[in-house]
């Protein structure tokens, strides 16, 4: 199994146990403020990373929290990630480039997205574009950002990563924004930005300013491209004019799978880890080391399956041009970090493992956190009224001074709660915001609606 190093300081392990999920999201903010820097939390799969960035959202709404996806495709895959997982991963290692190190921001990602290598730091620190309203722009330029940058022309804007242009209109969506905005050019003067509803295309708000974010980890320009070239007969050898993907880039075209060629296009690539000041907090999910070892042994399958066809396939002559069609994947260390480096990959951060159990661990923190009670032995039991046992259990916890807090996911169930526990002599009044819940007096007790998951 792939051993994941944790360092606090040069050599020291810390593993924080005591925490199921839920109440690690509250820990973890709690620590991102008291620290206030930027932190990362690396989640086992999508599911758990929605949950976790809905819950930080929540009990910190102040705190910007962004998510780093993976590719929504498999290793060494003929296609290429789909164009709204390629624009949010490249929004967000933009931001992450964006993030102060004495200022709070929370990353959430997942095990199959930082164990990807991405583009250069110093790469993306230039890849956005910033305008505001009564600027003078070349539309010609920007123009040449949006298709240098990864982003498809388009009749209609309908999802991040499209533009169109319309005369002295450029509508435009950025993954950096929730809607598409539309510039209004007058010349070369930009005389407003506005968003609009890509459904009915009609402008709702006007803003002074915006930022824009590439939509692709790999940028086409001459520098990229020369050196996509040189890289590729580096890799694979002379004699490969007529290989669809090589002819394709050379030309400026973005083939299906060109992102599987990434180091191609760089002189080097670094970490996710990278991204983060020095010393950044990052927590791993408590089945992480399982996650990133079945992550590694896939990598290592779909490698050893597209050389075995490649195998199948040589003629022996060693004339690359007969296996042109072939797909020739690049080495997985080269795309992936190695196990052997990972170590060394977060020795720079402090790192903490989350885990809802104890352990031996010489270095650790046991917060003690429960699950909540779910009444799961009164649900099963015959002639037990539910609401009756909830009720005496909720006037037990506030007689004994403790806070309780009951959840919601829609404010309709909310509210028919609210009147169930009415008609037991329970008042449960709404608390609207996460961050007042962790301030209520002792005894309280309040119903909350839960964020549903991104």
């Amino acid at each position: 199994m792939l051993q994941i190093q944790r360092y606090i300081g040069p050599d020291a392990e810390l593993s924080a146990e005591g925490l199921p999920e839920g109440a690690d999201s509250l820990y973890f903010v709690r620590a991102v403020k008291r620290m206030a820097a930027p932190a990362m939390f690396v989640a086992r799969d999508d599911s758990r990373a929605a949950a976790f960035l809905s819950a930080c959202r929540f009990f910190a709404p102040d705190i910007p929290a962004i998510s780093l996806p993976a590719w929504d495709c498999l290793p060494f895959d003929r296609v290429s990630p789909g164009r709204l997982a390629a624009a949010r991963r490249s929004a967000a290692l933009y931001l992450m480039t964006r993030a102060q190190s004495d200022k709070p921001i929370i990353i959430v990602s997942t095990v199959s997205a930082v164990f990807q290598k991405v583009p250069p730091k110093a790469i993306f620190e230039k890849a956005g574009f910033s305008a505001k309203t009564g600027q003078s722009i070349n539309r010609k330029d920007l123009e040449t950002y949006l298709a240098l940058n990864g982003y498809s022309r388009a009749s209609t804007v309908v999802e991040p990563g499209d533009f169109a242009i319309r005369g002295g209109l450029i509508d435009v969506w950025s993954p950096a924004f929730d809607e598409p905005v539309r510039l209004d050019f007058f010349g070369d003067e930009l005389e407003s930005i506005r968003h609009f509803d890509p459904e009915t295309q009609r402008t709702n708000r006007q803003i002074d300013r915006l930022e824009m974010a590439p939509v692709s980890e790999v940028f086409f320009d001459e520098q990229t491209i020369a050196g996509f070239r040189k890289n590729y007969v580096g890799a694979f050898g002379g004699g490969i004019s007529k290989d669809p993907i090589y002819a394709a880039i050379s030309e400026g075209i973005r083939p299906q799978g060109t992102e599987h060629f990434l180091p191609l296009f760089y002189d080097h690539l670094e970490t996710v880890f990278d991204y983060l000041p020095s010393g950044s907090p990052i927590a791993f999910d408590g089945l992480a080391k399982e996650a990133f070892s079945e992550r590694q042994d896939l990598i290592e399958d779909f490698y050893d399956a597209r050389q075995s066809h490649v195998a199948a396939r040589d003629t022996g002559s060693g004339d690359p041009a007969k296996t042109s069609g072939v797909y020739r994947p690049l080495s997985p260390d080269r795309l992936y970090i190695s196990p052997e480096n990972f170590g060394d990959v977060l020795r720079q951060h402090r790192i903490r493992l989350h885990t809802p159990f104890s352990s031996d661990s010489g270095n650790k923190i046991n917060f003690g956190a429960r699950p909540a009670r779910n009444f799961s032995t009164e649900r099963k039991t015959e002639g037990v009224n539910l609401f009756d046992a909830a009720t005496q259990y909720i006037k037990s916890e506030k007689q004994a001074g403790k806070s309780v807090v009951i959840a919601s996911w829609t404010e309709g169930s909310a509210e028919r709660l609210s009147s169930v526990f009415a008609d037991h002599g329970l008042d449960v009044p709404l608390e609207s915001r996460g961050p007042e819940l962790l301030n209520l007096p002792k005894g309280s007790v309040r119903r909350v609606i839960l964020p549903l998951e991104n």
